[in-house]
């Protein structure tokens, strides 16, 4: 079809289209500064929990360095001496164990009452467990 224009030059309504384009444009740029600053907030936020991680790492070194010395200097005959004599009057040996090795040593002893770590200690285990499955499933996806 053939349309008939007294001007120069053809004029079409393009004025919609570049509407269109810029808000296009617009929206990317919005959405790619929001991915870019979750970027850094991440970034930030990973290096603060590594901090973390690695300071808790060197606290849980050190206090089971405190626990192994805490042990060495437990006399082990006043240690059955105690574990018989709560046998001999029929009581109940209790004590605080922090793991399965530690908890065989004490029954060995005696004991027949155990308290499994802590509040703290379980949340550090299941911490530890998550962060043991998220490292798995990071480096099989890699």
């Amino acid at each position: 079809m053939l349309r008939t224009n007294l001007s120069t030059r053809p004029f079409y309504n393009e004025r919609v289209v570049h509407l269109l384009i810029a808000l296009a444009g617009v929206i990317v740029l919005t959405v790619t500064m929001f991915n870019v600053l979750q970027v850094i907030q991440l970034s930030r936020h990973n290096t603060e929990l590594a901090t973390l991680i690695g300071h808790d790492r060197s606290e849980a070194e050190r206090l089971t360095r405190d626990a192994a010395r805490i042990r060495r200097g437990i006399n082990q005959k006043e240690l059955m001496g105690v574990a018989a004599a709560a046998r001999e009057a029929g009581k109940v040996v209790s004590v605080h164990t922090g793991n399965a090795g530690e908890g065989a040593y004490l029954a060995a002893l005696g004991a027949t009452v155990f308290v499994l770590s802590s509040d703290q200690g379980f949340l550090r285990q299941g911490a530890l467990a998550s962060l043991g499955a998220l490292k798995q499933a990071l480096d099989t996806s890699a």
